[in-house]
């Protein structure tokens, strides 16, 4: 039996005799695959994804306004200025030609919107007014609660400016701030410290205390030669000093805290031997000055380390027998002391020129420069430590003594101290190290 091979099905061509460019042909019940149906749900997930974000930027922002204490005020003045106006238009509406309120929503809801944003204002124009008793009754409360709202809306809004005024004045770069004094405390003798601060020049000055704001901010612009910033906080937390850049800082001046209201007696001394010990341990070159109201509270500043402890009424006897023994002796102190006095009593840096010389060139120099008068020096000289006690011994022993000590890390010797030379004979020698105290 022969076979006949099937023949084969012809090309389909595209009418002139060349394979058609219109691809395979499909059976009815196949479909063509969609490749882009991947790509193009991406895109749309994409797409509604940052749609999302942006809604929800939208958001946020509102609902955090929210949550601060201006954003709920806000919140309820709005309220109450939409409930106002909703129930005086219902209580006020008429189709009188001569009517406030007209009875058509749209129209009558706007003019009670205009009505109550002028009362709430305070500003009371009077072209429209509620006539029936309801009504001028809710007008009433609501004069009465606008002056509670407006008067909170006005003292937070200057709040907040004030507040953001001080965070931008206080924000410290501990990187950049170098060589400035920082005040620990506030008390009523601050004004006239840094006004006598601001006479000595230009100086940046960081106050570290509890106080409010508008306590603050009224200082912090007032001194010509200051550049006064502000961080509010407790002066004994390391966080606290590190933000004031305590590490870097040339000194530290510690003063009776009165920001918690309380009297002289009332004020707690241990807080500034405290912060002293603190400061000393954290930054052991920064100059420690601290003010202590009790004599007996010196002895314990001191061992916390304080450079200087200033007492109050320290010399109040003396003035008082100076008063009786020499005459015009206190007052002359007085003059010089002063911030209102036209002379005062100032350290001054010497020319190099003049170390090593008597004092007879340099007295000449600086009455012919400002008219000063040279009283005396202030001389520093470096504190008692290890090398001054072991003057003497083995020089093996000693060195083997001081490089345990360093390595223990072991302070050699105390803080560089000031020591006064008042009134020096005429043959003195001026060191390296002296400063020329004058008045001016």
């Amino acid at each position: 039996m022969a076979t006949v091979a099937a023949k084969p099905e012809p090309a389909a061509t595209n009418g002139k005799g060349h394979p058609s460019d219109v691809g395979p042909a499909l059976s009815p019940n196949s479909s063509q695959p969609d490749a882009a149906k991947p790509g193009i749900l991406s895109q749309w997930r994409t797409r509604v994804a940052s749609a999302g974000e942006s809604w929800s930027g939208l958001v946020r922002g509102p609902v955090q306004l929210l949550r601060t204490e201006f954003g709920r005020l806000v919140l309820i003045i709005a309220l109450v200025m939409i409930v106002s106006s909703n129930v005086i238009w219902l209580l006020e509406r008429s189709d009188a030609d001569n009517a406030f309120f007209s009875s058509n929503y749209l129209t009558g809801i706007g003019d009670a919107l205009w009505y109550v944003i002028v009362t709430m204002a305070t500003v009371g124009y009077g072209d429209k007014t509620p006539i029936t008793f309801p009504g001028r009754l809710v007008g009433s409360i609501l004069i009465l609660a606008s002056v509670v709202l407006v008067s909170l809306f006005t003292a937070t809004a200057s709040s907040l400016l004030v507040a953001r005024r001080i965070k931008e004045g206080s924000t410290l770069d501990a990187e950049t701030l170098t060589g400035h004094t920082i005040v620990c405390g506030w008390n009523g003798n601050m004004p006239r410290f840094l006004t006598t601060l601001s006479r000595a020049g230009a100086r940046d000055v960081v106050l570290v205390n509890e106080a409010s704001a508008d306590v603050i901010e009224p200082h912090l612009k007032a001194y010509a030669n200051l550049r006064i910033l502000f961080v509010r906080g407790s002066y004994t937390q390391e966080s606290i000093l590190l933000n004031a850049g305590i590490k870097k800082a040339a000194h530290a001046v510690i003063i009776p805290d009165a920001t918690g209201g309380g009297t002289d007696e009332q004020i707690d001394e241990q807080k500034t031997v405290l912060s002293s010990l603190i400061i000393k341990e954290m930054a052991p070159q920064v100059k420690v000055y601290a003010h202590v109201l009790q004599r007996e509270d010196a002895a314990h500043a001191k061992r916390a380390k304080a450079d200087e402890v200033i007492i109050s009424d320290e010399f109040t006897a003396e003035l008082l027998a100076n008063h009786v023994a020499n005459p015009g002796a206190p007052q002359a102190l007085s003059e010089l002391m002063s911030v209102d006095a036209a002379h005062g009593l100032k350290a001054v840096e010497i020319p190099q020129h003049f170390v090593g010389g008597t004092i007879g060139p340099l007295f000449q120099y600086l009455r012919e420069n400002g008219n000063q008068l040279l009283v005396g020096f202030a001389i520093r000289e470096e504190g008692f430590g290890l090398s001054q006690a072991m003057r003497g011994g083995s020089d093996y022993i000693t060195e083997f003594i001081q490089q345990q000590v360093q390595a223990a890390g072991i302070s050699m010797s105390t803080d560089e101290r000031i020591v006064v030379r008042l009134n020096p004979p005429p043959d003195y020698v001026i060191g390296g190290k002296h400063s020329a105290l004058v008045m001016t």
